[in-house]
């Protein structure tokens, strides 16, 4: 009956309640399904009581535990705002620990700031009400309770905008520190600076720079002019900051969608012919490059636009052997490069290393 009582999944209610132990059995096989089964019930006894006690232990925490809220100020459920608050000014003048000498004062005035607490507030009330009346919802209660605790108290469209905005900060300056990275790298590259030591020579500004800081202060101008540092190396610009980019946010996603639109129109339905802008798209698709390092490679390499377009990089094939071409070059230089043989030298020497 006390197995009933509880209200147990059959599955755990062992034969024993219907065939119990004789005093006289040598049946070791049974033996041990019988005290298995005292084992099974012994722990699902012990995990009932414990989901039990939890379950109620995880209520007293809630609003004013295990007093009623309107018990505590002394009035009913039906009691308006002011009655409420009134009643607890009332006590509070009372039970304040300045005026209560009892030992347990402190206690007694955070039970009537508790209850005042959770019933000042209609919304906060209007949950315990449900609370009172449901006490059964347990973990529905609870999660309210703790919903509402862990809500922000603040407005949250100042945060996000704050967020958003040093967020914008950061890109800008990082973009900023990237960008003098790559004016700095650029600068002291010495194939770069004799380059342009040339070409400074070749236009009479070299005879013009009279001192030594002054020519040196040229061929870093003319260094930046041969390399022209554009796209994502480039100076940062506003755009390129989430909170303009939020603000475009509509006026980018109507273009995408036009294009896409018009992308499939022409080149899906119609069957029209790529245009030239079309091919630019699929290039630099294929080869895996952002708008702006795609425009700075066709102008710091003189070649690479003839040669993308001799190999028809547009179609996604052509452009993986290209790539597959490209690596294949790159390790032919690398072999034939002075560094090349004298590592493989040394490596020769010092077969150990391998």
């Amino acid at each position: 009956s006390t197995l009933d009582q509880l209200h147990l999944p059959s599955v755990i209610k062992p034969r024993l309640l219907s065939n119990p132990r004789p005093k006289f059995r040598r049946d070791e096989a049974w033996l041990t399904e019988w005290r298995m089964n005292q084992r099974t019930l012994g722990c699902a006894l012990l995990v009932y009581t414990v989901f039990i006690a939890l379950r109620i232990r995880a209520q007293q925490f809630i609003y004013c535990g295990q007093d009623n809220c309107y018990h505590v100020l002394g009035v009913d459920e039906q009691a308006s705002q002011r009655e409420i608050s009134k009643a607890y000014r009332q006590l509070a003048r009372t039970l304040h620990p300045d005026r209560n000498k009892a030992s347990n004062a402190n206690e007694q005035f955070h039970r009537i700031v508790t209850a005042y607490e959770v019933l000042k507030d209609e919304d906060t009330r209007h949950e315990y009400d449900y609370f009172l009346k449901h006490p059964d919802e347990y973990y529905r209660n609870i999660f309210r309770y703790y919903k509402r605790r862990a809500a922000p108290k603040v407005d949250v469209l100042p945060v996000v905008v704050t967020v958003i905005t040093l967020i914008s900060l950061f890109q800008y300056l990082n973009k900023w520190r990237y960008h003098n990275t790559i004016k700095s790298v650029a600068i002291q590259d010495e194939n770069l600076r004799a380059k342009a030591k040339r070409v400074v020579v070749a236009d009479g500004r070299w005879s013009d720079a009279l001192t030594k800081e002054a020519k040196h202060n040229l061929l870093d101008t003319a260094v930046l002019e041969i390399v022209q540092l554009r796209g994502d190396y480039g100076p940062p610009t506003l755009s390129d900051t989430l909170a303009v980019s939020l603000i475009m946010l509509p006026i980018s996603i109507y273009r995408y969608f036009s294009w896409l639109a018009s992308w499939y129109y022409r080149i899906t339905f119609m069957k029209q012919d790529l245009t030239e802008e079309d091919k630019h798209y699929l290039i630099r698709k294929n080869l895996d490059l952002s708008s702006g390092k795609y425009e700075h490679t066709i102008e710091a390499t003189p070649g690479f636009l003839k040669e993308v377009w001799a190999w028809k990089c547009w179609d996604k094939g052509s452009a993986q052997k290209y790539i597959g071409h490209k690596q294949k070059e790159q390790q032919r230089q690398l072999m034939k490069s002075n560094k090349y043989k004298r590592y493989r030298r040394w490596l020769k020497a010092n077969p150990e290393e391998l």
